[in-house]
């Protein structure tokens, strides 16, 4: 069962509410009491995943590994409240909740993949977490109101996880941060983990060998804990590079079943690569096909989250792997989201100047140049000042590029405070491949958002902060040998996977269901736009909408993805405004 938790926190005022408050969330949620110390409760759905401290001043909930000896393995029992943080050594998806044995403070940890949800919000006193705002706002401690400015910004950077949530009053704890409480009630937030703590020079792997051995074995020992809390894995196979390699790195004893998702176009259908994984690894494949009455464009996959993080095509997908765990009896989804990200999947001269800084210039360079030539297609002289241009920059701080498309003259007064984020500021000598590289990190935050994970969990094991932080340790350059995109992932099982799936470079899209979604309801997108919450509010342009909608050739110049995500906006807004 996915986990689904509420964690109260009462100042030293306030300590004579507390069973009051308590019981009001039991009887709304029907959660149950799980833990209780200083001034702290915990409650969570029946069946959702928990660790309590031997002297009950501390909680895991979700999954932590430890490392013991050449693995990990999961944290079923702790002596102590789990400390803030503890390290790489100790990962997982999990938020931890303890009393600080010093001065009673409470405090709460996200761990740094995201993948387990903590929103919070203050409420009459109370500071309230819980894993998804919905229930906070039906046990009547956080409020519907749409915040207009941030889901403004949220347009302009949909990839970009800003703390601040697109309702008013509700934040979320980032990854990788911890909230103290303390007795008073002030409260102060802090981030223990960055990704620009493991991007030191002197620990940078240049070494190809060493490169490849360290991440397969990292992988295989991330993946394989990741199989440790349950009992049938369901895969989201797509027949790339990423997802076959968490296939691969499943112990063969794991109950494993794969499905892929199938397009009617050929661009969408990778169901003969998946083949021949599933044939080589003897594991049974279900193949289902997306259909464009699967979605409901009105309805937001979003509605529980406080973003209109969740696309509205990934209701089909859902559906079908919703239906298939049913059927199979799977109790968790595994997929590969995250590997372009992870294994530095990048076409620019960013690589490039990593080399020349760190080696200077020469036979090393030359290569890379050569490397991403072939890599992004382009002639060797203009990878080459780009490469040179980007090494000649004072500073190595990556620019976010806002998306003003179909926004309002009002979006552009948003723009520059949309594109900041703390993991966007290079310390100083930072290069400027790291910085794109951490860019990529960032890009993943909003795509774990599930209706799924209203199901079951859903694991991401390529996000594990093993693998993640091995991966920022290996030299940009790296990444692009030979002139194929993710080479070190390649090179570590190249003798796993079957040959076609490892030489392959491009990946299946889902563009063409898109873009029948879009042709499918034309009407209706337009209706939704020109009548609905964003327009009224000020957000679009409805002048260029109107024309971009009519135009026949829409699906090939891109629009048409850019028209959605404003529909998900609206489907997504229309549903807060009805809890109002």
């Amino acid at each position: 069962m996915a986990l689904r938790y509420i964690a109260l926190v009462f100042p030293g005022n306030l300590l004579e509410s507390i069973d009051t408050a308590v019981d009001r969330v039991i009887a709304v949620t029907g959660f149950t009491k799980v833990a209780a110390f200083g001034r702290a409760v915990v409650l969570v759905e029946p069946g959702s995943p928990f660790v309590i401290a031997d002297d009950r001043a501390g909680i895991i909930l979700g999954y932590m590994f430890e490392k013991v000896g050449g693995g990990s393995r999961q944290v079923e029992a702790i002596s102590q409240a789990p400390p803030t943080s503890r390290g790489s050594s100790n990962w997982g998806a999990y938020v931890t909740i303890r009393q600080n044995p010093d001065d009673m403070a409470i405090e709460i940890a996200r761990d740094p993949s995201g993948m387990i949800p903590c929103y919070h919000v203050r409420h009459k006193g109370i500071i309230a977490f819980a894993s998804e705002p919905a229930l906070l706002v039906e046990a009547g401690l956080a409020g519907t109101n749409i915040d207009w400015r941030a889901l403004t910004r949220f347009l302009i950077t949909d990839q970009m996880r800003p703390a601040q949530t697109c309702i008013e009053g509700l934040t979320e704890l980032p990854g990788g941060s911890q909230m103290r409480v303390a007795e008073t009630g002030s409260q102060d937030v802090a981030a223990f983990w960055s990704p620009w703590q493991h991007t030191d020079r002197l620990s940078l792997i240049r070494d190809e060998v060493e490169a490849v051995r360290l991440l397969r074995e990292t992988i295989m020992d991330c993946v394989q804990a990741w199989t440790q809390p349950f009992a049938h894995v369901l895969l989201y196979l797509s027949g790339g590079l990423d997802s076959s390699i968490v296939a691969a790195a499943m112990p063969q004893d794991v109950r494993a079943s794969h499905m892929t998702l199938v397009t009617a176009d050929p661009s969408g259908d990778e169901r003969d690569y998946a083949r021949q994984l599933t044939n080589q690894l003897g594991q049974p494949l279900f193949e289902r096909m997306l259909e464009v009455g699967l979605v409901d464009l009105h309805r937001s996959g979003a509605a529980r989250f406080p973003r209109p993080s969740v696309r509205s095509f990934a209701q089909a997908g859902d559906a079908l792997g919703i239906g298939l765990a049913d059927e199979i009896g799977a109790d968790v989804f595994f997929n590969g989201g995250g590997g372009d990200n992870v294994f530095c999947y990048l076409q620019s001269g960013a690589p490039i100047a990593d080399q020349m800084l760190v080696e200077g210039i020469g036979g090393g360079t030359l290569r890379a140049i050569m490397d991403m030539s072939a890599l992004a297609h382009a002639d060797i002289w203009s990878v080459a000042r780009s490469g040179w241009r980007k090494s000649r920059q004072k500073a190595a701080r990556y620019v976010w590029k806002p998306d003003l498309s179909f926004l309002s003259p009002f979006a552009t007064q948003e723009a520059t405070a949309a594109c900041r984020h703390d993991w966007l500021d290079a310390p100083d000598g930072a290069l400027p491949g790291t910085a794109s590289h951490i860019a990529l990190l960032l890009r993943i935050q909003n795509h774990l958002d599930s209706e799924r994970g209203f199901n079951r969990p859903v694991i991401s094991p390529l996000l594990s902060q093993p693998i993640v932080e091995l991966c920022l340790k290996i030299s940009s350059w790296l990444w692009c040998r030979d002139g194929r995109n993710r080479s070190v992932a390649r090179k570590a099982f190249e003798t796993t996977l079957p040959l076609p799936l490892i030489a392959r470079l491009s990946k299946g899209t889902p563009d063409s269901f898109v873009a029948t979604l879009f042709e499918a309801h034309q009407n209706t997108i337009a209706a939704m736009l020109r009548e609905g919450l964003l327009a009224q509010a000020g957000l679009l342009d409805m002048g260029a909408i109107e024309q971009s909608v009519d135009r026949s050739q829409h699906a090939r110049n891109g629009d048409f993805w850019r028209l959605m995500r404003l529909v998900d906006a609206e489907a997504w807004a229309q549903s807060w405004a009805a809890r109002q």
